[in-house]
């Protein structure tokens, strides 16, 4: 561990003096924007790797509140391979669409209103992200290391950040980016890194997959025949709390759960209430509305990477996944993917224009995940670094749900200070609602947020603006 932080350090402080002022950088005006933002935004590229290969692009969005004395937080999208621009204009950003997806209005609960915050394209091959030598071979460790190089080339280019609180923030497989990334900082020394948060983040294979059978039941997606099946032949003993739905090698236990498959197949995994259109067909792009693109959802995709070392299928299925391709079921991306398209919005954000069509979820990177349980590096970071951390979930995700993060949250054995309550938030009305509810130990913080599915600042951005500004502030919820 030591060696990488060394070797990153002593290349970082090399690449510097390669680079000229960032004020190139500047994003002076936007395509179809229709507010004038008050805040400065910069967008380009940052060089990381051996001899530089590597470039990733970032769009850096300051606050517009007070930049100089905010906390710096960098959000980090998931998949592996995919963009955090969907965060940026889809989530959390001070960008949202309109209806049509004809133009792009201010979003009022945007994470800038309170922070600086920088969007990363990671690792190379993502969206505009790209590498000289045409290498889109990597890593858990190898985009954590590539991360942190970039984070050290910004501070480089925006030193008056550098004594800021940093936060490191991200979704879905930010479930392994964010803290693999976190005890990297921390460690080095170089970085003022107070904390990181995770939303629906995937942090442990097994307990993902044993966790989304209960949730399923639980909501009435699986009648009570096939879990009594379930529970005789995928539990120890029979009790519901000895299960393994997720490599066991009994035979009517993966029967069972193919047939639970079956059942599953269709939903919007992303938001469970929300719909899922047949592919090609439109829908509009509302501030809660997530879903389009596709209704021929294979469970399989959602299994990807959850169930393993069981069966040849799920072998080959697995190897046969190593590179993403296609827009994650029920997503309408196709007003990001237009606008990131266009040639004015690329000439505008300074981005290479002869890179592959740009897309939200990468086809070129081949991703070798090398954490199928992330405890070992939690429990590393509570012990040798003093970083604090919330991990959040939408309560109607299905594709990593609230319970599977909430028994791994549990299986960190942290002290319990406060048990489960409620945790409020203002409505547009002024009045107190309940937002969610909150688990808190002494470093960590388990919170969900009633009615959000896989991208909760999509789904509730208000009650996510609130969860957002309590963990900055390290507020009790």
């Amino acid at each position: 561990m030591i060696n990488v932080i060394t070797q990153i350090h002593i290349c970082g402080l090399l690449l510097v003096f390669c680079y000229a002022a960032i004020e190139e950088d500047l994003v002076t005006s936007l395509p179809l924007i229709s507010f004038t933002p008050n805040f400065k935004q910069y967008s380009g590229y940052l060089s990381v790797g051996d001899k530089n290969q590597r470039r990733l692009h970032y769009w850096f969005v300051e606050s517009s509140n007070d930049p100089i004395n905010d906390p710096l937080v960098l959000w980090l999208n998931g998949g592996p391979g995919c963009s955090s621009m969907e965060g940026l204009l889809a989530e959390n950003g001070p960008f949202k669409f309109s209806q049509d997806g004809e133009s792009v209005m201010y979003n009022k609960f945007s994470w800038n209103t309170i922070a600086n915050v920088l969007y990363l394209e990671a690792p190379a091959g993502v969206g505009f992200s790209y590498s000289l030598d045409n290498n889109y071979t990597t890593s858990d460790n190898q985009t954590a290391s590539d991360n942190f190089m970039a984070l050290l080339m910004f501070m480089k280019y925006f030193p008056e950040y550098e004594k800021n609180p940093l936060f490191i923030t991200g979704e879905s497989y930010g479930g392994v980016y964010v803290p693999t990334l976190s005890r990297l900082l921390s460690l080095s020394g170089l970085f003022n890194i107070k904390g990181f948060a995770v939303g629906n983040g995937l942090s442990s294979y097994a307990i993902n997959t044993n966790s989304l059978v209960f949730f399923s039941y639980y909501h009435g997606l699986i009648g009570q025949r096939l879990w009594d099946t379930l529970v005789h032949y995928c539990c120890k003993n029979g009790v519901p709390n000895e299960c393994n739905f997720a490599d066991n090698l009994d035979e009517s236990c993966n029967n069972g759960m193919q047939e639970f498959e079956k059942l599953i197949e269709g939903l919007n995994i992303y938001n469970m209430y929300d719909e899922c259109y047949p592919t090609g067909r439109s829908q509009n792009v509302g501030a809660n509305n997530s879903s389009s693109m596709h209704s021929d959802f294979n469970p399989k995709f959602l299994m990807f990477g959850l169930k393993y070392n069981v069966q040849d299928s799920y072998k080959h299925f697995l190897e046969s996944r190593q590179k993403l391709s296609e827009t994650p079921p029920c997503v309408n991306a196709a007003p990001l993917t237009n606008y990131m398209n266009r040639a004015d919005v690329q000439k505008a954000i300074h981005v290479k224009t002869d890179v592959p069509h740009w897309e939200v979820c990468s086809n070129r990177i081949n991703y070798i995940r090398q954490y199928m349980d992330m405890t070992d590096v939690y429990r590393d970071i509570l012990s040798r670094t003093n970083l604090r951390f919330v991990i959040y979930n939408g309560d109607i995700d299905m594709a990593c749900n609230y319970l599977g993060d909430e028994w791994f949250v549990d299986s960190l054995s942290q002290k319990l200070v406060d048990p489960w309550k409620q945790w409020y938030c203002k409505a547009a009305d002024g009045t107190e609602q309940i937002a969610g509810y909150v688990k808190q130990f002494e470093r960590v913080k388990f919170v969900t947020i009633r009615g959000a599915g896989h991208m909760v600042p999509n789904d509730k951005p208000r009650p996510a603006l609130s969860l957002f500004g309590k963990f900055l502030r390290d507020e009790s919820y």
